[in-house]
């Protein structure tokens, strides 16, 4: 029972720490019609995500990123089209229904 009480005691610490992230995720004149916030308690580190499609509300406390709702974004969003550069290449990418295609490939040398 002790060890449950530390953990809710250390969770709802984390949860303190992240006020400023919580507040600008879910504040209404923020980009997208979706967002997401990943946090590791105990660390300061944080990645927030903003979706033109809306996700799924809900928190989730996992060993592990729970990245579904990301995934069901790109599901749910238009196809799209997106570039690659480096030095020596180009690359055009497809992505339309959850399916990521090589479209063309251009290099330099």
């Amino acid at each position: 029972m002790r060890r449950a009480s530390e953990r809710a005691s250390a969770i709802l610490a984390g949860l303190e720490d992240l006020t400023t992230e919580i507040e600008r995720a879910t504040h209404p004149s923020t980009h997208g019609r979706g967002r997401a916030l990943f946090a590791a308690l105990g660390d300061a580190a944080t990645v927030a995500f903003e979706f033109q499609v809306p996700i799924e509300t809900r928190v989730v406390f996992s060993t592990t990123a729970f990245i579904r709702p990301l995934l069901a974004a790109f599901e749910r969003g238009r196809p799209a089209g997106f570039v690659t550069l480096s030095r020596s290449e180009v690359v055009l990418y497809g992505w339309d229904s959850g399916t990521l295609e090589l479209i063309e490939r251009w290099s330099s040398i």
